[in-house]
């Protein structure tokens, strides 16, 4: 989550990196270097930050909604929320374009 962050051009939507290919490649390769486990690489990354992304926005869409006194239940959620709440459109949440977008 932490790396996630560290490295906007996978998420900062208003960033110029952001449409650059190879500097999400670079990001990647350094989160997965970082992270240092074995048979874990840039596509197990990628396949990594889509499912936090899809359950990011699974609670941001029960926070959003206003269920009654909901605390969502991602140890991670507040730091992700920190950086990305802005970036993604909640409309896109149910969708992977977005998502699978950074990527390609």
């Amino acid at each position: 989550v932490q790396l996630y962050g560290y490295n906007s051009c996978l998420w900062d939507t208003t960033s110029p990196a952001y449409k650059s290919k190879d500097c999400r490649q670079v990001a990647l390769k350094a989160i997965v270097d970082e992270m240092d486990i074995p048979g874990f690489g840039t596509s197990e990354c990628k396949i990594k930050i889509k499912n936090m992304r899809s359950h990011y926005c699974q609670e941001l869409r029960k926070v959003k909604e206003g269920r009654r006194n909901y605390k969502p239940s991602l140890l991670w959620y507040d730091a992700v929320d920190s950086y990305l709440r802005d970036f993604v459109q909640q409309d896109r949440c149910h969708s992977n374009h977005k998502v699978n977008r950074i990527f390609s």
